[in-house]
C-alpha cells in the first residue's frame, strides 16, 4: 500500500527517538521525579517537532534523489514508490502541521525554536549540506536542540538540558562525518564539499577520533561540577567511554571499519548517555 511508503519515508524510528529527546529534556526540569506524560504543553512540543523533523526527512530525500540513486537505492524515492510531487506535498503538509501546532505552545522560545528548526532543516537539505562542515554542524545543532525544546517548553529558559544537548551535538557531528565517509561516491555527484572529499578518508577519520575524544573528556565534567552522582560516572565510563576509546584507536590505526555500522552504533551509545544521566539524577 502507498500509505506504507508515506510512513516509511519519514523514518518512524528516528522520529520516536526525537520525541524521546524532547520528553527527556522536559524531564530534566523535575530532576526526573515526575514522568510528565500528561503535560499537554510538552506533548504539543513533542508532536510539533516530530512533524517538522518528518517534513525534513521527506524534503531531504526530495533534494537528494539523484545522489540516493547511488548511496541509498532502496529508499522510497529512488525506487519510485511515491512520486517527487507526492513527496513534496507530503513534506509541506507535515511542516505546516508542525508549525501550526507550535502556535498552541505558551512559551515564546519554544515556538521560536521550532520555527528555527523548520528553517534550518529546509536550508540544510537545499544548500547547507553542500558546504564544508556547515551541514554537519547544522544536524548536530538540530539534534541537541530537541533536548532544549523540552525544557524551554516547560520553564522558558535553558538550565538542565544543556549537558544532554552538548552530548547530542558532539555525537551527531561525528555521525554526520561518518555518513560522509559512507556516502563518498554519491556525494561526488552532488558537488558536496565534505571532509573526506576535500581532504582524505584518513583526515576525516582523525577528525572523528578527535570529536569522540572530546565526548570522553566532556563526560567527566558533569560529575566534577556536581551535576550528577558517582553512579553516572561509572555508568558512562563503562557503557560509553570504553566503546568510544576502542573506536578512536581503530580510527587512528586506519583499521578496516564498517562506517555504516559505526554510525548506527552511535545512536545506541547516545541512549547509554541518556541512561547514565538518568541514573546520575535518581541515584
Amino acid at each position: 500500500m502507498k500509505l506504507t511508503h508515506f510512513l516509511k519515508i519519514i523514518r518512524p524510528l528516528n522520529l520516536i527517538f526525537i520525541g524521546f529527546c524532547v520528553w527527556f529534556g522536559g524531564m530534566t526540569t523535575t530532576n526526573f521525579n515526575k514522568l510528565l506524560l500528561g503535560n499537554s504543553q510538552l506533548l504539543l512540543a513533542t508532536i510539533s517537532l516530530i512533524l517538522v523533523a518528518a517534513a525534513g526527512y521527506v524534503w531531504n530525500d526530495f533534494c537528494d534523489l539523484e545522489i540516493d540513486k547511488i548511496n541509498r537505492p532502496l529508499r522510497i524515492l529512488p525506487r519510485n514508490l511515491i512520486s517527487q510531487n507526492e513527496a513534496l506535498i507530503w513534506a509541506v503538509i507535515l511542516a505546516f502541521s508542525g508549525i501550526a501546532m507550535s502556535f498552541l505552545l505558551s512559551e515564546f522560545y519554544a515556538k521560536l525554536l521550532i520555527g528555527f528548526s523548520t528553517i534550518l532543516l529546509f536550508f540544510y537539505s537545499k544548500w547547507l549540506k553542500k558546504k564544508f562542515l556547515v551541514g554537519n554542524l547544522a544536524i548536530g545543532i538540530l539534534t541537541g536542540s530537541s533536548f532544549i525544546l523540552g525544557e524551554v517548553t516547560l520553564i522558558g529558559v535553558i538550565q538542565f538540558s544543556t549537558i544532554p544537548a552538548i552530548f547530542a551535538f558532539l555525537f551527531n557531528l561525528a555521525r554526520e562525518i561518518l555518513k560522509d565517509l559512507e556516502d563518498l561516491e554519491g556525494d561526488s555527484i552532488g558537488k558536496r564539499q565534505t571532509v573526506p572529499k576535500k581532504y582524505s578518508i584518513q583526515t576525516a577519520q582523525k577528525i572523528i577520533a578527535l570529536i569522540l575524544s572530546l565526548i570522553i573528556l566532556f563526560s567527566f565534567l558533569p560529575y566534577f561540577l556536581n551535576s550528577y552522582s558517582k553512579i553516572y560516572l561509572i555508568s558512562i565510563f563503562i557503557t560509553v567511554d570504553l566503546v568510544l576509546a576502542k573506536w578512536i584507536l581503530d580510527l587512528l590505526k586506519n583499521a578496516k571499519l564498517d562506517f555504516s555500522k559505526m554510525q548506527r552504533m552511535m545512536k545506541l551509545d547516545m541512549l547509554f548517555v541518556i541512561f547514565s544521566i538518568w541514573l546520575g539524577k535518581v541515584w
